[in-house]
């Protein structure tokens, strides 16, 4: 957990033996394609969900008011 100000963020890391390495990194290959795979085969709801995240980006003219507004 790391802690800035008020909020608190918690962040997963993963810890592998150098033996189980080159597995870990074949397993996150996986991942990547799996993840690319679905982004392809969704493109049109990705696409129309960047473009509404986008215009409602607009409205703002700094960057910190447009993190705040993206933020969950």
């Amino acid at each position: 957990m790391v802690t800035s100000g008020r909020k608190q963020k918690i962040h997963q890391i993963d810890v592998v033996t150098e033996q189980y390495f080159p597995r870990y990194l074949k397993l996150i290959d996986e991942e990547i394609a799996k993840t690319a795979r679905l982004l392809r085969r969704r493109h049109a709801a990705v696409r129309n969900a960047i473009d509404k995240i986008v215009r409602n980006a607009k409205r703002f003219r700094t960057p910190a008011k447009i993190r705040t507004a993206m933020e969950p």
